[in-house]
C-alpha cells in the first residue's frame, strides 16, 4: 500500500505550527456583542430591542449600536409598526451559499490536533464526499487542499475509512468507485483481495506504512472517516513514539 506524498525532510520557518497558530489575544468585546446580537435576531426575530436586551443580557446601548451597524450593512431591518427587528434577504443569501465545515471535521478535531502537536508530522483527515469518492478535507499541509479523489484500494487513508463501514455501504462505495477505477484497482476489488484486506485490518483499526513512518486511523464512531499521521522527519525513536500514540488513541476511542 502507498501513502500520499514523500516524507518531507525540510520545513521552512513559515510552515512551523507556531507561525500558523491563531492569535491568543482576547477577542474584541464589540465584535462579540455584534455577533451575539446578529445571532439573537436570527433565532428570535422578529424581536424588539427590549426583548433582545432581556434575552441576551447585554446593555441596551450596546445592543442598539450593534443593531444600527447591522442595519447599515443591510442585514437587519426594523419594522415600522412594532419596531421589531428581523433579518433582511441579503444575509440569507450569504449563508445559503456559504462553505460550511463538515460535522465530521469538527467532531474529530481534538484527535486531529493531538496528532498534529505530537511532533514533526503531517496530519490529514479524509472522508467520503460522495458515493465512491474519498477526499482529504482537512490537513496540516499548506498544499494539501485539493479536489482530488483518492484510490479506495491504494491509499492507506481511504482504506482506513472503509474499515467500519456497514457492508451495504461499503458495497455501494466500491461499486461507484469501480466505474472510474483503473484496471488494476478493479481487479483488486473483483478478485476479493480488497475485501480480504478490509477484514484483516478491521480488528486493529489502523493501516500502518511498512516502515512505521505513517498510520491511518479508522474511527468506529465515524464510519467512512479516517485520519492519517505521517512523520516528515523520520527516526526510529519518533516512529516508536508515533506507534505508542496511535495505539493509545485507537484503544481509548469512546472513553
Amino acid at each position: 500500500m502507498s501513502h500520499q506524498g514523500k516524507v518531507e525532510t525540510q520545513v521552512t520557518a513559515s510552515a512551523s505550527p507556531a507561525s500558523a497558530s491563531p492569535s491568543t489575544e482576547a477577542p474584541d468585546g464589540t465584535a462579540l456583542r455584534l455577533l451575539d446580537v446578529l445571532e439573537g435576531v436570527c433565532r428570535l426575530g422578529p424581536v424588539t430591542l427590549s426583548d433582545l436586551v432581556t434575552r441576551l443580557e447585554i446593555p441596551r446601548g450596546a445592543v442598539w449600536r450593534a443593531l444600527d451597524a447591522l442595519r447599515q450593512k443591510g442585514w437587519v431591518r426594523m419594522r415600522h409598526g412594532d419596531k421589531a427587528f428581523e433579518l433582511c434577504a441579503p444575509i440569507a443569501g450569504v449563508f445559503t451559499h456559504a462553505h460550511v465545515a463538515r460535522p465530521e471535521v469538527e467532531a474529530l478535531m481534538p484527535v486531529f490536533t493531538r496528532l498534529a502537536e505530537s511532533g514533526p508530522v503531517h496530519v490529514d483527515l479524509g472522508l467520503f464526499t460522495a458515493r465512491g469518492e474519498f477526499r482529504v478535507v482537512e490537513t496540516t499541509r499548506k498544499q494539501g487542499y485539493s479536489d482530488q479523489t483518492l484510490s479506495m484500494t491504494d491509499e492507506d487513508i481511504a482504506i482506513a475509512a472503509q474499515l467500519h463501514l456497514l457492508p451495504a455501504d461499503l458495497v455501494r462505495h466500491l461499486t461507484a468507485f469501480m466505474e472510474r477505477a483503473g484496471a488494476e484497482e478493479r481487479q483488486v476489488i473483483s478478485s476479493g483481495d480488497h475485501a480480504r484486506t478490509i477484514r484483516r485490518l478491521r480488528q486493529q483499526g489502523v493501516v500502518w506504512h511498512d516502515d512505521g513512518s505513517a498510520a491511518s486511523l479508522a474511527r468506529r464512531g465515524w464510519p467512512g472517516v479516517s485520519l492519517r499521521v505521517e512523520l516528515w522527519r523520520y527516526s526510529r525513536s519518533r516512529a516508536e513514539s508515533l506507534r505508542e500514540l496511535v495505539t493509545e488513541i485507537v484503544a481509548t476511542e469512546g472513553e
